[in-house]
């Protein structure tokens, strides 16, 4: 039975929307990367040395600008890339994830059909999300501050709005990111709208930026329902207001500026461009919800608990709403940089998003606009070099997760396996929260001993063949 996962671990895994389980790297993939290619196809690399001296915006330190000079020969890419891939994403996986799969294959092992294994694996989450609905609850009720408000994230997870604005056929009640009363009265009943408006209305009432980040990022994530409420009071003005140095917020002011009609627009969008090179950090609040996430979830002692409160966090990673970019790049377009002032700003936005921002589309668009600004060649190539190892990473990281995803294995030995997929994607997401998808990627790329120079060679070979493939594919 060669199919990517168990039907019974489906079954189980359907049965517990709206969580999803999913990789880094496919977030990383349909989230950013498709906007950055969107704007620039890859350029290619220059045939001078990486890591040449030049005048550009340096690297941050990392071993990874050790790898492409390294002189031992590097081992068979096929072999060793996939193997250090696969223990790189977390170097001992805590023992409550062996207990949680072993526990899951032990429940599907009771019955013969993945119909009857699904369902006891289903009503066994039943049992431990409510218990960890619970716990949430009564921090949510009896703490303050950035864990009250985590709680309340968290528990907002369970809130699906596409049911509340959609009738029994699926046709939209009303129009997206608009006010919706057709949809107020089942909204108001829904207790994970409940936990979103209660979040919005503590960070209203917080000078706290990280409990408004929360805020702003949940109510974001919500569609629709981001205008009702509470959380049509939460905007991206007021966490600058809170937080007025940070990059992170800055930019989603900027994505916000470019759809208000609003008199005075162009002098805010000067102002917020400007303040964003000049950023003295870039944080988007999700530190804290990773720390809240592990302090409370240690706490627990039922591996499966701990295991869907790895979910509820991670669907509400996979839920972040990024920022739009457009702006930056349209502010920051070739016309735009005969103006000196404007091209210092753009020069100085594009060394923030390459030096301080964790996410790694942030780092794609950066490295953009060092083109557009005509850097450097060597450092262009240095910069170039270091993004697209990083990518290929990702990739062969996803291949990898894939091939595993297709083993031949069958009943509770697949349940097993897949649950251990599962588990290792929510860690790269718990350590993508940690250390910011940057950072994590170049961790990732340090510890591996194919060269920076062949990974970057690869995933722009891929690149192509795709485009090929693509090309040459018949139109339907």
């Amino acid at each position: 039975m060669a199919q990517s996962t168990n039907r019974a671990f489906r079954i189980y895994r359907s049965s517990m929307t709206p969580f999803r389980i999913i990789g880094l790297s496919s977030i990383l993939g349909a989230l950013g990367l498709a906007l950055y290619f969107a704007f620039a196809p890859a350029p290619p690399l220059p045939a001078s040395a990486p890591g040449a001296a030049s005048t550009g915006m340096p690297l941050a330190p990392s071993q990874s600008s050790r790898t492409s000079t390294a002189t031992a020969p590097p081992a068979p890419a096929s072999t060793t890339l996939a193997t250090n891939l696969a223990t790189s994403s977390a170097a001992t996986p805590p023992k409550q994830d062996a207990a949680v799969c072993a526990h899951l294959a032990s429940i599907a092992g009771k019955f013969e059909s993945e119909e009857r294994q699904g369902q006891a694996l289903a009503d066994a989450d039943a049992v431990a999300r409510l218990r960890l609905k619970q716990t949430l609850t009564q921090i949510s009720q009896n703490q303050t501050g950035v864990d009250q408000a985590a709680a309340h994230f968290l528990l907002a997870q369970t809130y699906k709005p596409q049911s509340d604005f959609t009738d029994a056929e699926g046709k939209p009640l009303c129009e997206k990111n608009q006010h919706c009363p057709a949809a107020e009265a089942a909204m108001a009943a829904n207790p994970g709208w409940q936990q979103l408006n209660a979040l919005a209305r503590l960070a209203l009432n917080s000078a706290d930026p990280q409990i408004y980040a929360l805020a702003f990022h949940a109510c974001q994530s919500v569609g629709a329902g981001s205008k009702s409420g509470y959380c049509g009071q939460i905007s991206a003005a007021q966490w600058v207001h809170r937080d007025p140095d940070n990059g992170s917020a800055l930019l989603y002011l900027i994505s916000e500026l470019g759809t208000s009609p609003q008199a005075g627009t162009k002098a805010a969008l000067d102002d917020a461009l400007f303040r964003l090179s000049q950023a003295k950090k870039f944080d988007a609040g999700l530190l804290s919800l990773a720390q809240f996430q592990q302090r409370e979830r240690d706490k627990l002692n039922d591996p499966f608990v701990q295991f869907a409160f790895m979910l509820y966090g991670q669907n509400g990673y996979t839920n972040l709403a990024l920022p739009a970019f457009q702006n930056v790049l349209v502010s920051c377009k070739p016309e735009a940089l005969r103006d000196a002032n404007r091209r210092q700003v753009c020069d100085g936005i594009a060394r923030k998003l390459l030096s301080d921002d964790a996410m790694l589309i942030s780092h794609g668009i950066g490295k953009l606009m060092a083109h557009k600004l005509g850097w450097p060649e060597p450092k262009l190539a240095e910069l170039d070099e270091e993004f697209y190892a990083m990518l290929e990473i990702m990739r062969e990281l996803s291949d990898n997760n894939a091939q595993q995803a297709s083993s031949t294995a069958t009943g509770a030995k697949k349940i097993e396996l897949d649950c251990q997929l599962a588990l290792r994607g929510s860690r790269h997401m718990e350590r993508s929260m940690e250390l910011g998808e940057v950072a994590l990627a170049r961790q990732m790329l340090a510890q591996q001993t194919t060269r920076r120079a062949e990974l970057a060679a690869k995933y722009r070979a891929h690149q192509k063949s795709q485009a090929v493939q693509k090309a040459s594919a018949p139109v339907q």
